[in-house]
């Protein structure tokens, strides 16, 4: 057995659908979601992105310096859900979320490091394989999620805003 076997089995096993898994990053579960669609995979890609996927903290990290430095740009996905929830969320809510409702509380930046990965989607097929890693304030209290883009690499592609 390799170390990918852990996640969803023997990356050469693998047949067309969506596997699931669950992985830890500080105590929380996260849902993996391994996307094999019609176009072929080498078993070595998939075995790539498997392997960024289970360090989840390494990507964690990527994703997060991504995203602070997009929510200071004003016309970025980030700034954009950083801005809305500040305006859509109640008080009550956001004093539930950050212990304030005042300006500092609610800088850019807080609303980043308040963020939750709450899911990993794996998408080896195509012509752009990558892992996207979507975060959420509160899935309760929003359905938007900032969901960060990265290549076979572990690098940063992009940062959209999706529901």
């Amino acid at each position: 057995m390799t170390p990918n076997d852990s996640l969803f089995g023997p990356p050469e096993t693998l047949t067309i659908g969506t596997h699931s898994a669950l992985a830890l990053l500080d105590g929380t579960s996260i849902a993996l979601d391994l996307n094999i669609g019609p176009e072929p995979s080498s078993p070595a890609l998939l075995s790539q992105l498997i392997t960024h996927a289970r360090d989840l903290r390494s990507l964690d990290t990527v994703a997060r310096q991504a995203l602070l430095a997009a929510v200071s740009d004003a016309g970025s996905s980030a700034s954009l859900y950083a801005s809305h929830h500040r305006e859509e969320l109640s008080p009550d809510e956001l004093r539930s979320l950050f212990g304030s409702c005042d300006e500092k509380a609610l800088a850019n930046g807080s609303i980043v490091n308040a963020l939750r990965l709450v899911r990993v989607g794996i998408y080896p097929s195509g012509r752009n394989p990558r892992i996207l890693l979507d975060y959420s304030l509160s899935p309760e209290l929003t359905q938007y999620v900032l969901c960060v883009a990265v290549d076979k690499n572990g690098a940063v592609l992009a940062i959209d805003m999706e529901s």
